[in-house]
């Protein structure tokens, strides 16, 4: 079984959408020793979103190498200060959104 998953670019936004309880997986190549920052700004503030990032395999809520930290919040962000080089893979994971489909856009 073969499954893609959508790449970003370093300092390229991209737009997306997420749903109450849905979740995007993305992959970014990133450099040895960069600090990879990735952000999620939701269109509205009232959204409750959170990011994981992990190195070579998709993350999810109980493993991975970094996440958004403190309460959940519209604007999340995750950080590794001193990257591998290789593949990432964001999780970005939509707890609640105050309508189907709420636009968010992802920075890496």
């Amino acid at each position: 079984m073969t499954v893609t998953v959508d790449e970003l670019f370093l300092g390229v936004p991209r737009d997306t959408t997420l749903s109450t309880g849905e979740e995007r997986v993305f992959q970014v190549a990133v450099g040895q020793g960069d600090t990879l920052r990735v952000s999620l700004s939701a269109d509205s503030a009232s959204a409750a979103n959170e990011v994981y990032l992990r190195h070579g395999t998709v993350p999810t809520g109980i493993a991975f190498d970094a996440s958004s930290s403190g309460p959940l919040q519209a604007n999340p962000a995750a950080v590794i200060s001193s990257t591998e080089p290789g593949i990432y893979y964001i999780l970005v994971r939509g707890q609640f959104e105050p309508r189907v489909a709420t636009p968010v856009t992802l920075l890496a």
